[in-house]
Parts: C-alpha cells; sequence; structure tokens
C-alpha cells in the first residue's frame, strides 16, 4: 500500500492526527523522517537480513502458512530495497534516530535500551544503587541503563563459578567492576580483578572474566553505543 501516493498522503494525515497532542508511540519505515520529523525520540531499528527472515518465517508457521526461509528471506531483501528505492519518502535513517541492531537481542533487552535512551534523551538521573538491585535478581546478565549515540552504559553481572561467554565487541569498551572477585582475560593479558578496577578494553579484542569466586557486578561503557560500532573481524 505504501508505494501507491494517494493512500500514503492519506496514511500520514491521519497518523499526524493520532499524534498532535503528543503521548503516542508509532511504528514505520518513515515515522521519523516523513510524518514526525520533530518527534522527541526516534529510534531506526535493523537486524540482519537472515534474522529477520527467521522472524517473519515463525510468524507466518504459527498461522499455518506453510513458508520456506529462503522464499521469505527473498521476500525481506525485495522490501529492504523496494522501500530504500522508492521515489516517495524511501526509507532512511533519520539524522537524530538511535540506531539498534536487534540481531542478537530479545524482546526484553531492546526495551531496555530503548528505555536507555528515553532517559538520556530527558536528562533523566539513573538511581545506580536500585538498578543494581533489580539486576542482582534478574536472571539476565546485563542491563543496558543509558544510552547516547556515542555512549551506552550497563550494568554485566556474573554469578559465582559461571562462564563469561562474551565475543569481542566492535566497539571500545571500559569496565569498573562494583563488587566481587574474579580473573579477567585480554589478549595475552590475565590478571585479577575487585572492587573499584578500572579495565578498557580495546575494540575487537578477545576478551572475558573466568574463575569467578564471588557474584561479579561491573559497570560497563560502550563507546560508540554498543551495538552500533564496526562489527568484530
Amino acid at each position: 500500500m505504501s508505494v501507491h501516493p494517494g493512500v500514503r498522503v492519506e496514511m500520514v494525515a491521519r497518523q499526524r492526527e493520532m499524534g498532535r497532542d503528543g503521548g503516542v508511540v508509532l511504528d514505520g519505515r518513515d515515522v521519523g523522517t516523513a510524518v514526525f520529523p520533530d518527534a522527541e525520540v526516534k529510534f531506526f531499528f535493523d537486524a540482519e537480513p537472515g534474522e529477520r527472515a527467521q522472524r517473519r518465517l515463525a510468524e507466518l508457521r504459527a498461522t499455518g502458512a506453510e513458508v520456506s526461509f529462503d522464499a521469505v528471506e527473498r521476500e525481506v531483501r525485495e522490501r529492504d530495497y523496494t522501500d530504500t528505492h522508492r521515489a516517495e519518502s524511501p526509507l532512511v535513517k533519520a539524522w537524530d534516530a538511535i540506531a539498534l541492531d536487534t540481531t542478537r537481542l530479545t524482546p526484553e533487552e531492546v526495551v531496555d535500551r530503548m528505555l536507555a535512551a528515553v532517559r538520556a534523551r530527558e536528562g533523566r538521573p539513573v538511581d545506580l544503587g536500585a538498578v543494581a538491585e533489580e539486576q542482582r535478581r534478574s536472571p539476565r546478565r546485563y542491563r543496558e541503563t543509558l544510552r547516547t549515540t556515542g555512549l551506552s552504559v550497563g550494568l554485566y553481572r556474573l554469578a559465582a563459578g559461571s562462564e563469561d561467554e562474551q565475543r569481542p565487541h566492535g566497539e571500545e569498551e571500559v569496565y569498573l567492576v562494583l563488587e566481587g572477585h574474579a580473573r579477567f582475560r585480554m589478549g595475552d593479558e590475565d590478571f585479577a580483578v575487585g572492587p573499584g578496577l578500572l579495565i578498557a578494553v580495546p575494540a575487537r579484542v578477545e576478551h572475558r572474566f573466568h574463575s569467578i569466586r564471588e557474584d561479579l557486578m561491573a559497570l560497563v561503557f560502550f563507546a560508540p553505543a554498543e551495538g552500533t560500532g564496526a562489527q568484530a573481524q
């Protein structure tokens, strides 16, 4: 439907009417550029085509549709091309949109990152003690607390005796160990870590915590924001 100019004009008018007084959340491939270019907070979601095809395949099969992965992936790629090359309101990232690569994220992790970005945009302070207490009770290892284009901050927790299954990131990282004791391996280096230790990790360098003797929690800084740097090689 979006390829028909007349339909698009009517859709945009109705969407703007919905959001005239604010307080709405809208999703669409040109919402942040054509429909609401002055929106307070914008997100540009992306994921690898194969991952998006896998998600779409699961949706279709849940309805009983008999489709193949190859057919769905082909459709995803064709739509990407059509949307980015159409004459009217092509799909582009707004200059002030916050990019989120959701390829390896759960829905809960995506929401964490969105809320972290909203907090940063609104200048809201974060009660790190309260967030840390929530993280101690959470089964998830990482919880993002703040996100801007150039920086993201989160809490990383590893239980005593657990394995750290990290992979190299495309961003530079800094860890501030808040609690617990373990060892940290980075490249050829291996050293003990404890509360108060600050560790800088260059982009794309192998690293992980190990020999975790006590529950470990660290504040992690990514620059640029986690998930927006160059992909690890």
